[in-house]
């Protein structure tokens, strides 16, 4: 039961690091927030700044979605964007092994106007990797 416990505990203690990483990456680089799930769309975690009005679990559940039936088309995509005139959400597989096997799905939601995101969308994916390890 104890090392159950301390398994738990050190979970969420890698959670809260993982959170305050994603809030710092938000609060340089003016995204809206972030979120990890699984494959299948369940919620890991998110940026404790992340407006209140996005629906996670709608959210999280349609990007696992596209990712997991049969893409879009034919072909089954590694990463996705979708613009709305306010805001852009940014939707990428993220593996921490190297047989590359995707087990989280990056979303990070940001302005419209953004134009050069994936150098921090690389670091938001470092920072997740030495959090992993």
């Amino acid at each position: 039961m104890d090392r159950k416990l301390n398994a738990l505990q050190q979970m969420d203690r890698k959670i809260d690091v993982l959170q305050q990483i994603l809030d710092d990456i938000i609060e340089e680089s003016g995204f809206y927030g972030i979120i990890l799930t699984s494959d299948e769309g369940l919620i890991v975690t998110h940026s404790k700044l992340l407006d209140q009005e996005v629906d996670l679990d709608s959210l999280a559940a349609r990007a696992a979605n596209i990712f997991n039936e049969n893409g879009i088309g034919i072909y089954n995509p590694e990463d996705i964007i979708v613009s709305y005139p306010n805001k852009k959400i940014f939707i990428q597989k993220v593996s921490f092994s190297e047989d590359s096997t995707p087990i989280l799905l990056l979303i990070t939601i940001m302005p419209s106007n953004v134009r050069y995101f994936k150098r921090k969308i690389n670091k938001i994916k470092k920072n997740l990797i030495f959090t992993h390890e």
